[in-house]
């Protein structure tokens, strides 16, 4: 299990995708933001967790070996949870994900993306 005394990030299919595209289409402020948080997670300062359900959104022909062997890597972390989904965890998910909803992101689209626990 581990520490709980770093950041807590959250990405969603959306932020992933973006992160392993390098940020293509993406406004410069989500792909820094995104960026710093993959530095964290990968120098284990900070936890970065994610739905089950993202294996089965992200399409696997849409993207390049080398993207595939990003986020394989990246799910072998034991800082990087996968929680499972279930009516708590969804209802919950429903909530952030309407809180952040685009409209409530006018501090920046990397509060969208990368919304983190201080």
């Amino acid at each position: 299990m581990p520490k709980l005394d770093r950041k807590i990030y959250y990405w969603d299919t959306s932020a992933l995708i973006a992160w392993v595209e390098g940020g293509k289409g993406w406004p410069a402020d989500v792909v820094a933001g995104l960026d710093e948080i993959a530095i964290d997670v990968t120098n284990n300062k900070a936890i970065l967790c994610t739905s089950a359900i993202i294996q089965t959104e992200i399409l696997q022909g849409q993207l390049s070996t080398e993207q595939i062997s990003k986020i394989e890597a990246l799910f072998k972390r034991k800082n990087v949870l996968q929680v499972n989904v279930d009516p708590r965890i969804g209802k919950k998910a429903s909530e952030i994900r309407n809180y952040y909803n685009f409209k409530h992101c006018s501090e920046g689209m990397s509060r969208c993306l990368g919304a983190r626990q201080e």
